[in-house]
């Protein structure tokens, strides 16, 4: 800026020296009409005007306190404009200012006989600056104290819940009995801790199942092996048995020890299933067959408690599945559905074509299941009748691992039960997958 307004009053120096110039040009031989048409025509009176000769000697000088009036006067300006060059500078004097110096030749009869030199303190352009100066030093200042106060503000907005969100997550640590983080507004950070909440919960609810789970299992495991202590404390106090009794007692200990077995394994299939290493080996496989090869294989089972089994369905119904699990599934359903029907009642599996999907239904004429157990019967070591349960040898597992089971291939498992009249348990599966297996 600064440079600019010199440059604009370097031009403005020059046009006035010029137009001097041309008025004193006709009478440069009479002093007293050049001092006459100097003062005439000067637009600027703070601009100090000297005229000098052909030989660089004053014969006028609008300065009447300097007398060198009569004198050569030695000026780069004045010497550049004898020799035909007009020229204007800008200097800066320690105790003045900003000074422009301009001269221009005085041409008469197109010969140089003098020069005008003009000299002007631009004591307006510093003043200028210098006031833009310190108005930029105030901006600035005031733009940092609203920075500053609008950081401290957005710091207190933005970075203020992300620290008491960390606060409260370090403070899990230890036995803070709310963890969740205070919801205010609805801005990205609210939904970060609606989303923080409901992990929370999330996590609270797989840390209950976990403890949950550890519980049964403990607890499962434990029964079979009280019956063995006891079993076996009890061949050892006694100091004569029979082979009768002996016999007796060992059968007791073998079953204890096939249902420790069974609830290993159970719970190894679980773990597996949990953690993704059992992996699907889908075969095209017909779910009719499957179905009536299952009803023949408990036919003994359900012929020892007198429980008609049959399969209603006859036609073909073709679906991509993992035969050993789905054999599983279906199989630990109906076995669970003769257990649960009295003497004289009825289990009937069907097997349907829907579309792209496959239908398999177990229907029994049981117990039922009553209405608030219905969404607990897929739970892990759930079961309605505990004691009846354990006399059948039930882990409560097989449900879970149907259930787990039946996801994995993208399948369904439904519910329909009346206490006192019956159970209807319904597999739904599509007919292709598309897995990684």
């Amino acid at each position: 800026m600064s440079q600019y307004l010199k440059n604009q009053q370097k031009v403005e120096t020059l046009a006035n020296a010029n137009v001097i110039a041309n008025v004193v040009a006709e009478y440069m031989d009479d002093r007293t009409a050049v001092s006459y048409l100097v003062e005439q025509t000067n637009p600027k009176a703070s601009a100090r005007i000297i005229v000098t000769d052909e030989t660089a000697t004053v014969i006028y000088d609008s300065a009447s306190n300097n007398n060198i009036f009569g004198k050569v006067l030695i000026k780069q300006e004045i010497m550049s404009a004898l020799k035909g060059t007009d020229v204007v500078n800008a200097y800066k004097e320690k105790d003045v200012g900003t000074v422009i110096q301009g001269a221009v030749s005085v041409i008469s009869a197109s010969e140089t006989v003098g020069v005008v030199y003009v000299s002007e303190v631009a004591s307006s352009i510093d003043e200028f600056i210098a006031n833009v100066r310190w108005i930029l030093i105030v901006i600035s200042l005031v733009v940092c104290l609203l920075i500053g106060v609008l950081s401290s503000v957005m710091s207190d907005v933005i970075i203020g819940p992300i620290e008491r969100f960390t606060r409260i997550i370090r403070g899990m640590e230890g036995d803070t009995p709310d963890k969740h983080v205070p919801v205010m507004g609805k801005d990205e950070v609210a939904e970060l801790g609606v989303a923080f909440n409901a992990l929370i919960d999330k996590l609270e609810q797989m840390e209950e199942k976990r403890r949950l789970f550890v519980s049964n299992a403990s607890h499962e495991l434990k029964t079979p092996l009280s019956s063995i202590k006891l079993l076996s404390d009890s061949v050892l106090s006694m100091n004569e048995l029979d082979e009768e009794s002996v016999r007796e007692f060992m059968e007791d200990i073998n079953g204890e020890i096939d249902r420790l077995t069974k609830i290993i394994d159970r719970l190894l299939s679980l773990t597996k299933l949990d953690v993704g290493d059992d992996k699907l080996d889908l075969k095209v496989t017909d779910l009719n067959e499957m179905a009536d090869r299952i009803v023949k294989s408990l036919l003994p089972v359900s012929e020892d408690k007198n429980v008609t089994l049959n399969n209603a369905t006859n036609k073909e119904a073709l679906a991509m599945v993992d035969r050993e699990k789905f054999w599983q599934v279906i199989y630990n359903i109906t076995d669970n559905a003769i257990k649960y029907t009295p003497q004289g009642g009825t289990v009937t599996v069907y097997v349907f074509n829907e579309g792209d999907f496959c239908r398999i239904e177990i229907v029994d004429t049981g117990i039922g299941i009553p209405e608030d157990d219905v969404d607990k019967i897929f739970d892990r070591f759930y079961r309605v009748d505990k004691a009846r349960a354990r006399e059948s040898g039930g882990t409560g597992l097989g449900l879970s691992i149907a259930n787990d089971v039946v996801m994995m291939h993208e399948g369904k498992i439904l519910v329909d039960s009346t206490e006192g009249v019956g159970t209807k348990f319904i597999i739904i599966v599509p007919k292709k997958l598309q897995l990684d297996n």
